[in-house]
């Protein structure tokens, strides 16, 4: 009983210091155990394997988590797969009766179907030996007068012995970006990335991430989270499920070495203007409609930082309509201080190019002697979409089209620009 109450007497100071140490038992004890350093040392190690046990047990407990939590995430994204799936189509009677007689009369036999999706939006397809001749502009004039609205340029695809042509009604709305963006001076490459980009179903996602840091180490951690968005989003996947198994991942990934980056995501229907910002712990977005600018900021921590949970993104809604500005940053154009200045520029802007905007707020962010870090801007301006022909000759004057997907990271040190339309 003796032992037993000096060995008990050892134990907290034992587990608040990590370790045994020979003050801990009382002189009755250590003055009659004749191996006292090696029962001493003994003792020391057991408890440090007891505790790489209880911290493998703790790791393996939180892994388990959240797997079962990237499942349930999973389960969740499979539902609303399996719901579109279920969404019924509107057969289009009197618009295939029409173009069934257009390609009659150009001597085209053809199977062709039209219908309206489950969002209500115009879909058709003809299948024939030869669609050759459809292909050119003045047919896709007269086909969008036969559908009653503007057709996207249509997608050709080969089968044995026959063509597919699939047309599907083309967005009211379109976007204009200008993105202006500079590293920290003494790193090769930036912390910052991001991308745009417009799925079939007329959705346009621009996302920008702040890796922790700056340079190789920051731009790694970035691209990572910006490529597995990228990838959950043009799956189909909406955001909100997309952003928490992205945070799941990240932080599973990151869980030894320590690591996060900041999320910043907008997603504009070009049909309806519909949007939203979402974000995990970036710096604040700034809409402006005619000449009032609202600041849009969130509480969340950027992505990567917890694994016992996944936290939702910190979500906006709102709707866009033509005219109207959004400015996304990163939080080295302000380093976590005072904005005003950029709603201050934002609403007084009366130009016409989105990238001259975001050039005028980098190049204030530095005159005001911003923290040093990388820095990038981005302006969305959204417009209605013109006629196909003065599309053309709008593009050939602006000389930047719209591509399936812009990189954003790694600009130069001069201040990096692009302009695109979608």
């Amino acid at each position: 009983m003796s032992t037993f109450n000096a060995l008990n007497d050892a134990t907290a100071n034992m587990e608040e210091r990590g370790r045994a140490e020979a003050a801990d038992f009382p002189v009755h004890f250590s003055s009659r155990c004749i191996q006292f350093p090696a029962f001493l040392a003994a003792i020391n190690e057991e408890y440090a394997a007891h505790l790489c046990r209880k911290q493998y047990k703790n790791r393996l407990r939180e892994n388990r988590v959240a797997v079962c939590r990237q499942y349930s995430e999973l389960s969740d994204i499979l539902q609303m797969t399996a719901a579109e799936f279920s969404e019924e189509m509107r057969y289009e009677q009197d618009a295939e009766n029409r173009l069934r007689q257009y390609l009659k009369s150009r001597g085209i036999e053809a199977d062709t179907a039209v219908f309206q999706d489950g969002r209500g939006r115009l879909r058709a397809e003809i299948a024939a030996p030869d669609l050759l001749a459809l292909k050119k502009e003045e047919e896709q004039v007269k086909l969008n007068s036969i559908f009653g609205v503007p057709m996207r340029k249509p997608l050709i695809l080969e089968e044995p012995g026959n063509l597919r042509m699939i047309l599907t009604q083309e967005e009211p709305l379109m976007a204009t970006i200008g993105i202006a963006a500079r590293r920290k001076d003494g790193e090769p490459v930036s912390g910052d990335a991001g991308t745009y980009f417009k799925t079939d179903d007329g959705i346009l996602y621009v996302i920008l991430s702040d890796g922790m840091g700056s340079g190789p180490g920051a731009a790694s951690e970035s691209n990572l989270a910006v490529r597995l968005l990228e990838r959950f989003l043009r799956a189909g996947v909406a955001p909100e499920p997309a952003l928490k198994t992205l945070n799941s991942a990240l932080a599973l990934r990151w869980e030894e070495e320590g690591g996060f980056s900041t999320i910043d995501l907008i997603r504009i229907d070009l049909f309806t203007g519909e949007s939203g910002v979402y974000k995990y712990g970036a710096a604040p977005t700034y809409i402006r409609k005619e000449q009032q600018v609202n600041r849009i900021s969130g509480s969340s921590l950027p992505a990567g930082l917890t694994a016992d949970e996944s936290p939702a993104p910190d979500i906006t809604q709102f709707r866009l309509e033509a005219g109207d500005l959004t400015v996304l940053i990163s939080d080295g154009i302000t380093g976590g201080g005072e904005d005003q200045w950029i709603q201050d520029l934002t609403r007084q802007w009366e130009g016409e190019s989105p990238r001259e905007l975001a050039r005028k707020i980098l190049e204030e962010s530095q005159r005001i002697g911003a923290p040093k870090d990388d820095r990038t801007v981005l302006v969305l301006k959204l417009n209605k979409r013109r006629a196909r022909a003065d599309k053309k000759t709008e593009e050939k004057k602006e000389g930047a089209a719209f591509a399936p997907a812009q990189r954003i990271s790694r600009p130069k040190n001069s201040g990096q620009e692009k302009s695109a339309r979608s």
